[in-house]
C-alpha cells in the first residue's frame, strides 16, 4: 500500500510538472529549404552539362552542328551560368544579346535570381575566325552555380 501511494504521488507530481512545462515553454519552428540549381540539356538534368559540337569548314563557309543549345534552368536562389570550350576551332557564343569568345576556362554567360520554374536559355555558336577547310570537334561545358 505504501508503494502504491508513493507511485500515485510521483505520477501526480510528474503530471503537474508536465502541465506547467507545457504552459511555460515556447516553441520555434524553423524550416530550411535547400538550394536547388538544375540545368537541363536534351533531357539530362544536373548542375553540369556537356554539348558536343562539330564544325565543318569548306570553300570559305562553315557549318556548326548544333548551331545553338537550348538550356533549361531551374533555380530557387541566385545563380550564374558558366561555360568553357575544349577543342578546335575558336568559337563564339551569344545569349540574350550578349556574346564573347568561348575559352578553355569557365566564363560567366548569365546570372540572376530565383527563376520561378524552368527558364529557357538559347546559346548560339559562331566562329571567332575561319580556320582551314576540314572537320573540327569540341565540347562546350556548361556549369550552373551560386555566385
Amino acid at each position: 500500500m505504501r508503494y502504491s501511494v508513493l507511485a500515485l504521488t510521483v505520477c501526480a507530481l510528474l503530471g503537474a510538472s508536465a502541465g506547467l512545462a507545457q504552459s511555460a515553454a515556447s516553441h520555434t519552428v524553423a524550416v530550411s529549404i535547400p538550394v536547388v540549381l538544375r540545368l537541363s540539356l536534351d533531357g539530362t538534368v544536373g548542375q553540369t552539362q556537356v554539348m558536343p559540337l562539330q564544325v565543318e569548314v569548306a570553300a570559305g563557309g562553315y557549318q556548326i552542328t548544333p548551331r545553338a543549345s537550348r538550356l533549361l534552368l531551374f533555380a530557387n536562389s541566385s545563380w550564374q551560368l558558366s561555360a568553357s570550350f575544349q577543342g578546335d576551332p575558336a568559337l563564339t557564343w551569344q545569349l540574350d544579346g550578349r556574346g564573347g569568345r568561348l575559352r578553355s576556362y569557365p566564363q560567366v554567360l548569365a546570372g540572376g535570381g530565383a527563376t520561378g520554374g524552368w527558364r529557357p536559355l538559347i546559346v548560339t555558336y559562331g566562329l571567332a575566325q575561319l580556320p582551314a577547310d576540314g572537320r573540327y570537334q569540341g565540347l562546350v561545358i556548361y556549369t550552373l552555380t551560386r555566385p
